[in-house]
């Protein structure tokens, strides 16, 4: 039996300064690199959010959304609570500005999974590095 077509991931950024403007879409902000120099690991999350757009990619109905991240350690975590999506059309897309939780405690590679349904449709690395001086690597 076929699988059933899944949406796409089309942009998945993380930015610092975006936010949804009723009426008119998405502000990206300041796109930040994937590597993100800090003192603190713990405070790598204040201000920043988590910008994607989905496309259906040919799948109507309903689906479930989920983040999941892997510490430069080893294990997954997930980071979000599942949030349902439902297109109408197979040629919708789905925007969104979401606050990145405060799941950044330590140095080096993370890898952060976008799911649909539970299966991996995009996935993006993050390494948080010391700034120069800075302890901890």
């Amino acid at each position: 039996m076929p699988k059933r077509a899944r949406p796409q991931f089309t942009v998945t950024t993380l930015s610092k300064g975006a936010l949804e403007v009723p009426g008119e879409g998405i502000d990206v902000g300041r796109p930040i690199g994937q590597r993100i120099r800090t003192s603190d690991p713990r405070v790598v999350t204040r201000d920043l959010k988590l910008v994607t757009c989905i496309l259906a990619g040919g799948a109507a109905g309903k689906f479930v959304f989920s983040l999941r991240l892997r510490r430069p350690g080893g294990g997954w975590e997930e980071i979000a609570r599942p949030t349902p999506l439902e297109f109408d059309t197979a040629n919708q897309n789905i925007f969104s500005v979401q606050d990145v939780p405060p799941v950044f405690t330590e140095y080096g590679l993370h890898w952060l999974d976008f799911l649909i349904d539970g299966e991996v449709a995009a996935r993006i690395p993050i390494e948080i590095a010391p700034l120069s001086g800075a302890s901890g690597h």
